[in-house]
C-alpha cells in the first residue's frame, strides 16, 4: 500500500494463524503487495482464506529488545505500514483471534421451573407446546438483542435527536432559479438553498456542474448542452492521444501510480465492485491518466482519485467526469503543489479555529504534542470525502461547495489541459503523495532542489559533514552520516520529527534522523507561535478572531467549519480517555465512513452563520 513509507519489497509473505477457542489452529499461507494492500483489504483476505463469518482481531508477531516474541494489535493502516517496515523478513506473522458469534445466538431450554409454570397451556398438545417454545425463544432472543444494544460501546459520540431536514433542492426548485431560457439567474440564492438542504440525488448530475463552476457565466439551456458536447468531444481526443503514444518512462510512472490507486478506491461499491477489469474501474483510470497527463505541474497525487471517483459515480458517464474534475482542480490544485504552502495554510487556519472554539481542546492537544493537527491531514486534503459513509459524503461535499462563491471559467470555457504542455520544474514529479510526504512538506523539509542548502545547514549547526544522494523520488533523500544517529521507535516520535526523517538505505526496522532536527517551516512557526493576528491573539472573543471568509482555509470557510465541528463531537471521549497522539489518530482512523453527516452538518453550518455575522 502507498502508506507512510515506500516499500522496496513487490510482495509480502504472510503466514496467518487462527485461533478459536479450544479448536485446533489454523494456518494459512499467501503474498501480498505492499504498494496497494490496505487494512481493510487485509481483513477482507483474512476472512475470505479462513471462510470466516464472525467477528475476529488480528496483531502481528514482532521481536522486542530482548529478543522476547510479541504480538502487537493491528488496527488500522498505520499499524499495517508498521507491520510491513519492520516485521515482514522473513514474513510477516499474523494471529487471528476470533471473538463473535457465527450464527444467531441460540438460547438454552427454558428451566425446568419456567416449564412446570407453563404446565396448564402446555396440556393443549404438543403442537401447542412447540408453539410455545417457539414464541419463548423469540422472545428471549428479542430481549437478549435490546440488552446488547444497549451494553455496546458506541464507536461515534453520542448526538441530540435530530430535527427534521429540509426538503432537498428539487427540479421544481431548481427550475425556479432558472429563467426561461434557461439561464441560471440567481446562481447565489441556488447555492443558497443547496446550503440549506443538499440536493436530491436523481438531479445531481444537473446541479452539481453550477456548483462545481463548469460553465461560464450567462449560458442558456441550449448553450449548455453545446457546450459540454465540445468538452466531452475534446476529452476523447485528449484521452486517445496519451493511448496511442509511446510509452515513455513519464507515462509508465504515471500510469502505475493511478492503477495503484484506482484499485482500491471505493471498490466497496457497487458501481466499482467486482474483478479489476470493471467499466468502471477503468473509466476512472483514463479519467485520471488524461489529467495528470495534460496538467504536468500537477500531474497525479495520491487522494486525487477520492475527489474524482464521487463526480464518476454521480454523472455515469466518463467524459462529464473529467470536465467536472477539471472544474474541481481549478479550486482544488495548490493543495497537491509541491511546495505545501496551500496546506500549511489550512492547518494555520483550522488551529487558529480550534483555538477559537474550544480553547480547552485546543491547550489539551498541544499538551499531547498534537497541536500541529497533522492528523487532519485527510480531512483537508480530501475534503472529508472519506469521514462519511458515501452517500453521506456526496452529501456534505455538495454542501460544501455550495458555500463557496461562484467561480466561472472564462467566457471561453473551462480548459481541460494546460495551455502551454512542458515538464514541471519539479524534479521527479510523479511520486506518490502519501502521508510521510505530507509530513514532510507541512513541517518543512527542502525539495531536492535545495538539498545541497540542507547539506550546508546541517554541517553549520552539527559540525559534521553528510553525504547525499537522490533517487528517483523527490521526497525520497537518503542521508548518510558518521555522526551518531537518534533512532525513532514509535510512531509519534516520528511525526514530531517529521522534517528530518530520512531513510537509510540498509535499515530495516529502525529510522534514522538528525541529532538536531531543522528549525520548522514558517506555516509551521506561525502555528507555534499563535494567531497571527498579534494583540488579538488573547481575545478570543473579538469579532475579528478569525481570518475573513475570503481567506480562511484558502477561501473555504465552511470547510474548516466542519473540521472543527469532528474535532469538537471526537473531544470528550479524547480528554476523558486522555489519548495521547497515537492513540488519537487511531480513533480518528477508525472513524472513517462513521460520521452521522446530518449531526455534523447541521452543527458546522450553525458555527459558519454566527462566524458569517461577525463580518456583517
Amino acid at each position: 500500500m502507498a502508506g507512510l513509507f515506500d516499500y522496496s519489497k513487490e510482495a509480502v509473505r504472510v503466514k496467518a494463524k487462527k485461533c478459536d477457542g479450544d479448536a485446533e489452529p489454523e494456518w494459512r499461507k499467501f503474498s501480498v503487495d505492499p504498494q496497494i494492500t490496505t487494512y481493510d483489504v487485509l481483513r477482507s483476505i483474512l476472512a475470505k482464506a479462513f471462510e470466516l463469518r464472525r467477528d475476529f482481531s488480528v496483531s502481528y508477531r514482532v521481536i522486542d529488545d530482548l529478543g522476547q516474541e510479541t504480538f502487537l494489535p493491528l488496527l488500522s493502516d498505520w499499524d499495517l505500514d508498521a507491520a510491513f517496515l519492520g516485521a515482514c523478513d522473513p514474513c510477516l506473522n499474523l494471529l487471528i483471534d476470533v471473538t463473535g458469534a457465527e450464527e444467531a445466538w441460540e438460547p438454552e431450554e427454558p428451566p425446568v421451573s419456567v416449564i412446570k409454570s407453563l404446565k396448564p397451556l402446555l396440556r393443549l398438545g404438543k403442537p401447542k407446546a412447540a408453539q410455545l417454545q417457539g414464541l419463548f425463544k423469540s422472545q428471549m432472543e428479542r430481549t437478549l438483542g435490546m440488552v446488547q444494544r444497549a451494553l455496546k460501546p458506541e464507536e461515534a459520540p453520542d448526538y441530540d435527536p435530530e430535527p427534521p431536514e429540509e426538503a432537498p433542492v428539487d427540479d421544481v426548485c431548481f427550475r425556479s432559479f432558472l429563467d426561461p431560457l434557461g439561464t441560471l439567474e440567481e446562481p447565489r440564492a441556488m447555492r443558497a438553498a443547496v446550503f440549506a438542504s443538499g440536493v436530491e440525488p436523481s438531479l445531481r448530475k444537473v446541479v452539481w456542474k453550477h456548483l462545481l463552476n463548469v460553465y461560464p457565466e450567462g449560458l442558456k439551456g441550449k448553450e449548455r448542452i453545446e457546450y459540454m458536447r465540445q468538452r466531452q468531444q475534446q476529452y476523447n481526443a485528449l484521452k486517445d492521444e496519451w493511448m496511442k503514444q509511446a510509452e515513455t518512462p513519464e507515462l509508465v510512472a504515471i500510469t502505475t501510480m493511478v492503477r495503484k490507486d484506482v484499485l482500491r478506491t471505493d471498490r466497496h461499491l457497487v458501481f466499482y465492485a467486482g474483478n479489476d477489469d470493471n467499466k468502471n474501474v477503468a473509466a476512472l483510470f483514463n479519467v485520471l491518466t488524461t489529467y495528470a497527463v495534460n496538467h504536468p505541474s500537477v500531474s497525479y497525487c495520491q487522494g486525487m482519485s477520492d475527489l474524482a471517483s464521487p463526480l464518476l459515480v454521480t454523472m455515469q458517464d466518463e467524459p462529464t467526469a473529467y470536465v467536472c474534475f477539471c472544474a474541481l482542480m481549478r479550486r482544488l490544485h495548490n493543495n497537491f503543489s509541491f511546495d505545501g504552502a496551500a496546506m500549511g495554510l489550512k492547518f494555520q487556519h483550522l488551529s487558529i479555529a480550534l483555538r477559537h472554539y474550544d480553547p480547552d481542546f485546543y491547550l489539551y492537544l498541544q499538551q499531547q504534542q498534537a497541536g500541529d493537527l497533522l492528523f487532519c491531514y485527510r480531512w483537508l486534503l480530501l475534503e472529508l470525502k472519506r469521514e462519511f459513509a458515501f452517500e453521506d459524503a456526496l452529501r456534505m461535499l455538495e454542501v460544501l461547495w455550495a458555500s463557496l462563491e461562484p467561480d466561472w471559467p472564462p467566457p471561453d470555457g473551462l480548459q481541460l489541459q494546460e495551455a502551454a504542455l512542458r515538464p514541471s520544474t519539479a524534479p521527479s514529479r510523479h511520486t506518490a503523495y502519501t502521508r510521510l510526504c505530507a509530513l514532510r512538506r507541512q513541517r518543512g523539509l527542502p525539495s531536492n532542489k535545495s538539498l545541497d542548502e540542507l547539506g550546508q545547514r546541517a554541517q553549520l549547526t552539527t559540525g559534521r559533514r553528510p553525504f547525499l544522494s537522490l533517487d528517483d523520488s523527490d521526497l525520497e533523500a537518503v542521508v548518510e552520516c558518521t555522526s551518531p544517529r537518534k533512532v525513532v521507535r514509535n510512531l509519534k516520535e516520528f511525526q514530531a520529527l517529521a522534517p528530518t526523517v530520512v531513510e537509510p538505505k540498509n535499515a530495516k526496522d529502525e529510522i534514522f534522523v538528525w541529532e538536531n532536527p531543522l528549525p520548522p517551516s514558517p506555516a509551521q512557526q506561525a502555528v507555534e507561535d499563535g494567531p497571527w493576528w498579534g494583540d488579538q491573539a488573547n481575545d478570543l472573543s473579538s469579532p475579528k478572531a478569525l481570518p475573513s471568509p475570503t481567506s480562511l482555509g484558502g477561501g473555504s470557510a465552511f470547510l474548516i467549519m466542519l473540521c472543527v465541528t469532528l474535532l469538537r463531537q471526537h473531544r470528550d471521549r479524547i480528554m476523558s480517555a486522555r489519548m495521547d497522539y497515537n492513540e488519537l489518530a487511531m480513533h480518528l482512523d477508525r472513524m472513517v465512513r462513521r460520521h452521522n453527516v446530518r449531526s455534523v452538518l447541521r452543527e458546522a453550518r450553525a458555527l459558519y452563520r454566527d462566524y458569517l455575522a461577525q463580518y456583517g
